[in-house]
């Protein structure tokens, strides 16, 4: 009796063999492509024990003779399997590495915390804090109202950020045109630090003693471009009960538009009307205002995000009075 000499894999064996063996490499290759891409987190490192121990023991234990097999492919078949699998952890990887990923979408601009105006009027300056820290990159903005007096420079805070006008303030833009009163400014920080800050606003010196005469709003807004948020700009002035700022045109989803505006109020103390609120355009937020033209500069500003399009940011007021409107175009 002859002695039994161990079968050779029939060529159908070994085609269902390496089939295998290909397989479990490519699982490899994503193993490995998995812990490339996101190595900070656990399941990279799940995903490789994965497809390099659990894949090979289930397919031997699912496999009858799988083990014996791949032992009897001897050195042909080792090399065989590093070829394989190098080359299909190549290409996997280069696939994947190359491809196009979609991109992350940018955070929705939001409002970051409560808008804050003056304590109280001022012809010389005033000072108003967050009362929350702000975080870096937020846009500031800085609003503000005005009877007499102009802002002297452009406002200033305690990590001195650079604040921008989005308005020329060499063209006061005035609601009382004939008399030179009432108006709005308008500025914004870029690349803004972390922490409870306090805005500045100096005032130009007068002659006569208006008291009371201003209003600053501050207001923090993440998700928008840290650097050059600014877009465009539009200011309007008039005598109605609909003060407009005028067009402005977004090219993008998610742009900020914000308003602020003014008016003369009304002489007649006595009238139901006067120092009533201002009512936001249509899908504005209106965050704050001051109506109390006795004792402040009148003072109201609104918001909104908006997709590409042509909008007219406007107010309500409860009476037809002079007024001025400014506007700006904030980006991500």
């Amino acid at each position: 009796m002859q002695p039994s000499h161990p079968q050779a894999p029939t060529p159908k064996s070994s085609v269902f063999l390496w089939a295998c063996i290909f397989g479990f490499c490519i699982a490899v290759g994503l193993g490995i492509y998995t812990i490339i891409k996101h190595i900070s987190t656990g399941y990279s490192v799940i995903a490789f024990l994965l497809a390099a121990l659990a894949i090979p023991f289930a397919a031997m234990q699912a496999i009858p003779g799988l083990w014996k097999r791949v032992k009897q492919s001897g050195k042909i078949g080792l090399r065989v399997f590093a070829v394989i699998f190098v080359v299909s952890s190549i290409v996997m990887n280069v696939y994947l590495l190359a491809r196009p990923h979609a991109a992350a979408s940018p955070p929705i601009p939001t409002l970051q915390q409560e808008p804050v105006l003056s304590p109280v009027g001022s012809t010389t300056f005033d000072q108003v804090s967050f009362e929350n820290p702000v975080d870096v990159g937020n846009l500031i903005i800085v609003a503000v109202t005005q009877f007499r007096t102009s802002v002297k420079g452009v406002p200033t805070d305690t990590f001195h950020n650079r604040y921008i006008p989005a308005l020329d303030p060499t063209k006061p833009l005035y609601a009382n045109r004939d008399a030179s009163t009432d108006y709005v400014e308008l500025y914004y920080a870029v690349t803004v630090k972390a922490g409870y800050d306090t805005i500045t606003v100096q005032f130009t010196p007068i002659k006569e003693s208006d008291e009371e005469d201003s209003n600053v709003g501050i207001f923090a807004f993440s998700g928008l471009n840290s650097s050059a948020p600014f877009d465009q700009k539009a200011f309007n002035y008039g005598n109605s009960d609909t003060p407009n700022a005028g067009d402005l045109v977004a090219k993008q989803a998610h742009e900020l538009i914000f308003v602020v505006g003014v008016d003369c109020g009304l002489d007649n103390p006595s009238d139901p009307r006067v120092n009533t609120d201002a009512a936001p355009g249509r899908g504005y937020t209106l965050p704050e205002q001051q109506p109390n033209s006795a004792t402040y500069e009148r003072f109201y500003a609104e918001y909104r995000l908006v997709t590409p399009g042509v909008y007219s940011p406007n107010f309500t007021l409860q009476y037809a009075v002079c007024w001025a409107a400014a506007g700006a175009l904030f980006k991500q």
